[in-house]
């Protein structure tokens, strides 16, 4: 459970503000209504369905590896404000599982973090396919809440 922290932190992603990098090639789980005209609102951004569909590039219902992979090193971008190549302090999110990677001196190298991500993918991978699914997420989710 303590690995699901990184997935927490990407689970957590959702409720961020949402660069253009992260916008889905299609959405997967927001689908027209039988008969209308425009589809559906995309879901939003702080809920595992949002999250799902940013992490969903390949627009194909499941988040592999590398998409995964790919949009880790974007977190951690987005979380290392000081830009000095770990996370410390403020740049760990609030309840962020991801913590439990950190050195004893409460830092997370990028490699840290990066090694951290294949773990974290298996760990939240509970059907052991190779990818994520929403119900996945939701359930990764679900765990990471106090």
């Amino acid at each position: 459970m303590a690995l699901l922290l990184l997935a927490g932190a990407a689970v957590q992603a959702a409720g961020t503000t949402a660069s253009a990098e992260d916008a889905p090639a299609t959405a997967t789980t927001a689908s027209a209504a039988p008969g209308a005209d425009a589809p559906a609102a995309a879901p939003a951004p702080d809920t595992p369905e949002g999250l799902f569909d940013r992490l969903d590039r390949n627009g194909d219902g499941a988040i592999d590896a590398e998409e995964f992979r790919n949009a880790m090193a974007r977190r951690f971008g987005r979380l290392d404000a000081d830009s000095d190549g770990r996370l410390s302090g403020d740049e760990i999110p609030d309840n962020a599982r991801i913590a439990t990677f950190a050195d004893a001196d409460g830092h997370l190298s990028h490699e840290q973090f990066q090694d951290a991500v294949p773990q974290v993918f298996a760990d939240v991978d509970a059907d052991g396919n190779g990818t994520l699914s929403l119900d996945e997420m939701r359930h990764a989710r679900r765990e990471k809440q106090p």
